[in-house]
């Protein structure tokens, strides 16, 4: 029939293509992300994230590492994820010292995606999240 458009048939393992929520943005606004409570945690601790803003200002937040994800809190009792960073194919990079920035610090950097920038207090610490970042950030050897 001219003008007529029938949909093709759905086989019933397949599902319609939906957007996926962009989680490399900490989950800002309406994209936060969800950790499953169940999986233990490789790492947690606290780090100073450098904010998004562009002003260079330093927010001391609540990390754990799981799954191959970076969760953050604003807190200890980690009751509401405020955003994760997808760690596989990103690089982990340690950066020299910067004025008005903590002491040691790391960047996490995507090709495309502006570079996450986080400090720690002392050079043990950065060696643990550096080491345990990287081996999420690179899972099969890569």
């Amino acid at each position: 029939m001219a003008g007529s458009h029938t949909a093709p048939p759905r086989h019933p393992d397949t599902q319609p293509c939906r957007p996926v929520p962009r989680v490399h943005n900490f989950g800002k606004g309406g994209q936060a992300v969800r950790r499953d409570p169940r999986a233990p945690p490789a790492m947690r601790g606290w780090l100073h994230k450098q904010d998004s803003s562009g002003l260079r200002l330093w927010k001391r937040r609540w990390f754990v590492l799981v799954d191959l994800c970076l969760y953050y809190y604003r807190d200890s009792s980690e009751q509401r994820v405020r955003g994760g960073l997808p760690l596989p194919s990103y690089r982990i990079r340690v950066l020299g010292p910067s004025a008005g920035a903590p002491r040691f610090l790391f960047t996490a950097e995507h090709p495309g995606m502006r570079p996450y920038v986080f400090g720690v207090d002392s050079p043990a610490e950065l060696s643990a999240w550096v080491g345990a970042l990287r081996r999420c950030a690179a899972p099969l050897g890569g």
